[in-house]
C-alpha cells in the first residue's frame, strides 16, 4: 500500500486545521488564566508583559523537538512512540506520567467548574456539579471526534469573544496613574527572581498548545496542522493575554492587586454591566473550563490507547466503539476522576508534580530529535524544521536551560513536588518491570514490541511493512 493511500484511509472522519487550532486554544485558555494572570500582575506589575513574552518563548523552544518530530513521524500519542522507538522503551515509558497528569487535571477542572456554576446554582452541591460536567463531556467524547469538535469549536469562539469583550470594555477604564506604555517597556523594581517566578506561573497559563500531539491519530494532516496550531495558538493567546493583563494593570492600583489578588471576574465587575458580566462568566469562565475538559478527554483517549496498543497497559483500554473512540479509556478515566472528586486529594500539589514531569518529557524529546535524521532520513525530509546539527545543539541547550529553570523554581518553592514525583516514578517502574516479566512468561516480548516501527513510518522509509510493524 502506498503512503498516500495509507494516509487517505486513515484520515477519514478526522479533525482539520480549524478543529486542531480550537483544540490548542481551548487547552490554553483554561481556568488557570482567570486566576494566575492577576497573580502574575501582582508579582511583577507592568513587568508581567515581559514575563508573558518569556513564557511563550520558553514554550516555543521546548516545542521545537515536538514540531520537528511530529511533522516527520506523526502517530497516536506521538511523544510516546518517538521516545520508545528512537531512544529506549524504558525511557519512553516515563511518558505515561502525562496521561496521569491529565486525569488529575480533569478532577481539578471539575472542581473549578463547580465554583463558576454555583454562581447560578448556589444551593447545588459542588461535588455533584463537578461530577456532572465530567460525565457530560465523557459522553460527548464517546460520540467521536466530529461531534466533540463541533462542541469545542463553538465554545472556543465564544470564549475568545468573551476575552476580547473584556479588553474592549476595559480599555476605556484604564487609569494612566496605574499604568502607561512606558512603564510596560521599562518596568521599575523588577528583579530576576521575581520575573522568573512570574514566568513559571504564566508558562502554566500558556501551556496546552502542544496537547494535540497526543491525539495525532485523530488529526487529518498532523505533520502540518499540529505544529502550526501550536505556534499560532501559543503566540495568539500570548498577545490576547497581554492585552487582558494591561486592562488589569490599568483598572486597579498595584497595591490593590497585591492585597486582594482579584480574579478576572472580579476585575470585570469594575466596568461590566449585569448582562455583560453574565456573558463573561458563562462564555469566559465556564467555557474556559469546559473547552479544556473537552480537549483533555480527546487527548487522554489517544495517549492511553497508544500505550495499551503496545500491551504496556491492558488491551481493554485500546478497544474502540463504533465512533472510533477508546471507550473504556474514557469511562475508566471518568470513574477515577469521580472517585478523586469524592475523596478530595490535594489536587494543586499533584498537578504541580505532574507538571514538572511533563517538562521532563519535553526535555527528553531532545534525544530523539538528534536521532531522527540518521534513523529515519526520508521521514526527516518531511519535517517542517530541519536545522543543522549545530543549530539543533543550540536549540537543545536553550530548551534545556528553560526546562531546568522552571523545574528548579517549582522544586524550590514546593519541595514536596519532588517527593511526590519520586514516589510516582518508583510505583510506575515497579509496575512496568513486573509487566515485562509477566508478559515474558506468557511468551510475549514487551520491550521488542515497544521498539516496533509504526506502519506509516515504515512506509515513508520504503521499508518492508510486515517486518517493521511488528505484532498487533
Amino acid at each position: 500500500m502506498s503512503e498516500a493511500t495509507l494516509e487517505k484511509q486513515q484520515n477519514k472522519g478526522k479533525m482539520g486545521f480549524v478543529s486542531v487550532l480550537c483544540m490548542s486554544i481551548g487547552s490554553i485558555i483554561g481556568a488557570g488564566v482567570f486566576a494566575s494572570l492577576p497573580i502574575g500582575v501582582a508579582a511583577s506589575g507592568p513587568g508581567v508583559e515581559w514575563a508573558f513574552i518569556l513564557a511563550a518563548l520558553s514554550l516555543l523552544l521546548l516545542g521545537v523537538p515536538m514540531i520537528m518530530l511530529t511533522s516527520a513521524l506523526p502517530g497516536k500519542n506521538a511523544p510516546y512512540l518517538q521516545l520508545t522507538r528512537l531512544t529506549h522503551p524504558v525511557l519512553g515509558f516515563a511518558q505515561l506520567t502525562m496521561a496521569v497528569n491529565l486525569i488529575i487535571l480533569l478532577a481539578l477542572l471539575g472542581k473549578v467548574f463547580s465554583a463558576f456554576a454555583q454562581f447560578y446554582l448556589p444551593d447545588a452541591s459542588s461535588v455533584v456539579l463537578s461530577i456532572i460536567v465530567i460525565v457530560v463531556f465523557a459522553a460527548v467524547t464517546s460520540f467521536g471526534v466530529s461531534a466533540s469538535a463541533v462542541v469545542q469549536n463553538v465554545m472556543v469562539v465564544l470564549l475568545v469573544i468573551a476575552l476580547g469583550m473584556f479588553v474592549v470594555l476595559g480599555f476605556p477604564h484604564i487609569d494612566a496613574a496605574n499604568v502607561t506604555l512606558g512603564a510596560v517597556l521599562a518596568p521599575k523594581g523588577l528583579t530576576f527572581v521575581g520575573l522568573g517566578t512570574t514566568v513559571v506561573a504564566l508558562t502554566g497559563a500558556l501551556i496546552g498548545g502542544a496537547n494535540p500531539v497526543l491525539a495525532a491519530d485523530k488529526v487529518r494532516n498532523p505533520r502540518r496542522d499540529i505544529p502550526m496550531a501550536f505556534i499560532v495558538s501559543t503566540v495568539g493567546c500570548m498577545v490576547l493575554f497581554m492585552f487582558v493583563a494591561y486592562v488589569v494593570l490599568g483598572a486597579f492600583t498595584a497595591e490593590d492587586i497585591f492585597a486582594t489578588s482579584p480574579s478576572l471576574l472580579d476585575v470585570g465587575r469594575e466596568f461590566m454591566n449585569s448582562a455583560e458580566m453574565h456573558f463573561f462568566n458563562i462564555a469566559g469562565g465556564i467555557f474556559a473550563i469546559a473547552t479544556t475538559i473537552n480537549a483533555v478527554f480527546w487527548i487522554l483517549t489517544s495517549g492511553i490507547g497508544a500505550v495499551a496498543d503496545d500491551r504496556v497497559l491492558p488491551g481493554l483500554l485500546s478497544k474502540k466503539n463504533r465512533f472510533g473512540v477508546e471507550i473504556w479509556t474514557i469511562w475508566i478515566a471518568a470513574a477515577i476522576v469521580v472517585v478523586m472528586l469524592l475523596i478530595d486529594p490535594p489536587l494543586d500539589a499533584l498537578v504541580s508534580a505532574f507538571g514538572v514531569a511533563n517538562m521532563l518529557i519535553f526535555g527528553l524529546l531532545v534525544i530523539p530529535m538528534f536521532a531522527l535524521p540518521k534513523r529515519f532520513p526520508k521521514s526527516y525530509t518531511k519535517s517542517i524544521l530541519r536545522p543543522s546539527t549545530p543549530v539543533l545543539a543550540v536549540l537543545a541547550v536553550l530548551a534545556g536551560v528553560m526546562a531546568v529553570w522552571q523545574i528548579l523554581s517549582v522544586a524550590i518553592a514546593t519541595p514536596m513536588v519532588l517527593v511526590i514525583l519520586l514516589i510516582v516514578y518508583i510505583a510506575f517502574y515497579a509496575y512496568f518491570f513486573i509487566r515485562v516479566q509477566w508478559l515474558k512468561g506468557q511468551g510475549f516480548d514487551l520491550l521488542a514490541q515497544m521498539r516496533q516501527v509504526p506502519e506509516l513510518w515504515a512506509t515513508q522509509e520504503g521499508w518492508d511493512v510486515s517486518a517493521s510493524a511488528g505484532p498487533k
